[in-house]
């Protein structure tokens, strides 16, 4: 059985799209899990008539808690999910039939290589507007990200999983929890602290998820620059919040970590990858 967790909050608009997809799935074997963060609009009728219409694989979880933002909606999830196997699914993005099915053949076959150690797939995102018309086929080259792993400081330093790609196994799960304040999001600390004690981050090199953007979107996708990279700068330099909100994820995370090796790395792995890009 695989577990997919969806956060809501206010997602009436884009929110039928995605469980139809969710429905179209070449792998069926699946159950998902909600939980509306105290919802204004329709979101929660919407669900209420899924649930209905598949009640043997949709549930929702209805305790009336508002955990506030996304990373504490997600992490609230995974302390009720108890399937070996786990998805993060996002309100408004559209899965591609065959996104459970290839994320699971990759994660059976580093399961297969790597025995019980905990692991991470993840895979490239179409970008696309409002309306689904794409802007980018792949995110990994529109935003210049690294597609493959190369150590803590790495990831501690520049995040490149994105949570609504996400495959982990339950032994992630296990050294990724609890998901703790200091976190800026769960996918980030889910992948760090999997990288953290040896264990397996992948990526499938293939844009299963058409990643919509519009204008509520809770983290979305930019296009980097070289002006981008300055403001960057800029930002960690002169925002005192910004800087220690990364700051305090990767102490948190590895508490040996030095403050001027963690922005060097940051700063370096950004300007590599706007000239890479």
């Amino acid at each position: 059985m695989i577990q997919i967790l969806l956060a809501t909050y206010n997602g009436e608009k884009y929110l039928a799209n995605l469980l139809d997809s969710l429905v179209a799935q070449t792998y069926q074997y699946w159950e998902l899990l909600i939980h509306d963060d105290g919802s204004v609009d329709k979101t929660f009728d919407v669900l209420l008539s899924y649930q209905e219409r598949y009640s043997d694989r949709i549930k929702i979880l209805d305790d009336g808690i508002v955990m506030g933002n996304a990373r504490d909606n997600f992490a609230h999830l995974l302390t009720i999910s108890t399937a070996d196997y786990v998805m993060f699914c996002d309100q408004d993005d559209v899965w591609l039939p065959e996104k459970i099915e290839k994320t699971f053949h990759k994660m059976q076959e580093l399961e297969h290589c790597h025995g019980s150690l905990p692991i991470l797939v993840h895979t490239d995102l179409m970008v696309v507007d409002e309306s689904l018309v794409c802007i980018a086929s792949s995110m990994f080259d529109y935003q210049g990200l690294n597609k493959s792993t190369k150590g803590l400081l790495q990831v501690l330093a520049k995040n490149s999983v994105t949570g609504c790609t996400m495959m982990v196994n339950r032994q992630a799960i296990l050294v990724s929890t609890p998901i703790l304040p200091s976190a800026i999001m769960h996918d980030w600390w889910m992948a760090a602290n999997v990288v953290k004690v040896g264990g397996v981050v992948e990526f499938v090199d293939e844009a299963l998820i058409h990643y919509r953007q519009h204008s509520v979107n809770s983290v979305g996708a930019k296009k980097q620059s070289f002006i981008g990279f300055f403001g960057i700068v800029f930002r960690h330099i002169f925002d005192r919040k910004m800087r220690n909100r990364t700051w305090l994820q990767a102490k948190s995370i590895d508490p040996t970590l030095n403050y001027f090796i963690f922005y060097r790395e940051k700063f370096s792995i950004t300007l590599k990858n706007l000239i890479k890009k």
